[in-house]
């Protein structure tokens, strides 16, 4: 039978549900939060904890993971990442070594880019004083997405990132980056000048993967009178900023 390859496209927009009966659960956390499978090497091992005193369960998934001119994710469904064991059960505080096999080949000489998901499958919820009645309701189970980096051997991974467009106004900057390079660069702080003054800063978690662009967005969000989060302007309109990428390296564009 053909296998139907799907793809899901995730946006950067933020849902809130609100549930008359929600459950919040966070039981579970992974080690290392990323996967790294280079020097020839085709497996990566990582861990898997309970964080909670009762049994859980979970399932894994791998998704092809590319980017689109936007930066938003495109993950697609693939036979080249397996993981072992699929599923996992976990009792109280128990930990779980799960490996994960890099299938495809390495003929195209990049890197290539996965997601790894783990999500906790729901569990009965009982009625207290009747545990044989199940009680509805809704649970908010954790999902989390790991990345995977696969690097051929002999590849010396870098990125160079390059500015191709950027707006500005009083209260929002934004900005197109590429990445020419042959290497994945995440960005993990952000800081805009007007020409020597700091006027901004925050932190961030930006990839962008080898030729690919993302379309950064930078807004100052700060908390009204009523608690209610509100995008302000800045000090002042920049001219200048800063990238800080995880290698600590800075990257300084004008604007």
């Amino acid at each position: 039978m053909e296998r139907v390859k799907t793809k899901v496209y995730i946006f950067p927009f933020l849902f809130l549900l609100i549930f008359s009966s929600v459950t919040w659960a966070l039981d579970f956390s992974i080690r290392p939060i990323r996967i790294f499978i280079s020097n020839g090497k085709t497996t990566g091992v990582f861990e898997i904890r309970s964080l909670t005193d009762k049994k859980i369960a979970l399932e894994t998934e791998v998704k092809k993971w590319d980017q689109d001119e936007d930066g938003n994710f495109i993950l697609t469904d693939t036979e080249e990442m397996l993981v072992v064991p699929p599923y996992i059960e976990l009792e109280g505080g128990q930990r779980q070594l799960v490996r994960v096999a890099y299938l495809g080949g390495f003929e195209s000489g990049k890197q290539e880019f996965f997601r790894l998901f783990v999500r906790e499958l729901p569990k009965d919820i009982k009625e207290a004083g009747n545990p044989e009645k199940v009680r509805t309701s809704i649970q908010v189970l954790l999902n989390l997405s790991v990345p995977i980096f696969v690097t051929p051997k002999g590849l010396n991974p870098v990125y160079k990132v390059e500015l191709v467009d950027a707006q500005k106004s009083e209260k929002m900057i934004t900005l197109r980056l590429k990445n020419i390079g042959n290497g994945f660069a995440k960005i993990i702080g952000i800081e805009l000048y007007k020409d020597d003054e700091k006027i901004f800063s925050t932190d961030a978690s930006k990839y962008i993967l080898p030729e690919r662009s993302i379309l950064l967005k930078v807004v100052n969000i700060k908390l009204n009178k009523d608690k209610k989060p509100e995008m302000v302007p800045f000090k002042d309109i920049p001219n200048k900023i800063k990238l800080i990428m995880e290698d600590d390296k800075e990257i300084i564009f004008n604007i």
